[in-house]
């Protein structure tokens, strides 16, 4: 016997309630959920497949943005560093040892340095 595969979302928004889901196959099928308030939007997709769920569901509330390609890279970040040049021998470096470097990020909260 093949089985189908469904996909139920329920998203509540008042997240403090109590949400209770009820199951029951024995004699017939049935699928309860019981909330208190918040406000309820209901997703049913019917499949069959994992794959035609995805898309069912995906159709409905929208596709995923792309991640942008530098952001797959390799991320390097350090705390405290003193100017440009100091970065810019950070980046020298793993150049030098062959590592991959996509981005170097700096630190926003940068410590005045006392001369």
């Amino acid at each position: 016997m093949s089985r189908r595969l469904c996909r139920l979302k329920l998203p509540n928004a008042n997240v403090r309630s109590g949400m209770d889901i009820k199951i029951d196959d024995s004699d017939g099928q049935f699928l309860e959920y019981n909330t208190i308030g918040g406000i309820i939007d209901l997703y049913f997709v019917s499949g069959p497949t994992p794959v035609e769920a995805a898309q069912q569901y995906s159709e409905v509330v929208g596709k995923t943005v792309m991640m942008p390609y530098w952001g797959f890279g390799f991320h390097q970040c350090r705390y405290g560093m003193r100017d440009v040049y100091e970065v810019a021998e950070v980046v020298a470096n793993y150049s030098k040892a062959n590592i991959p470097l996509e981005t170097q990020w700096t630190d926003s909260k940068r410590k005045q340095i006392s001369s």
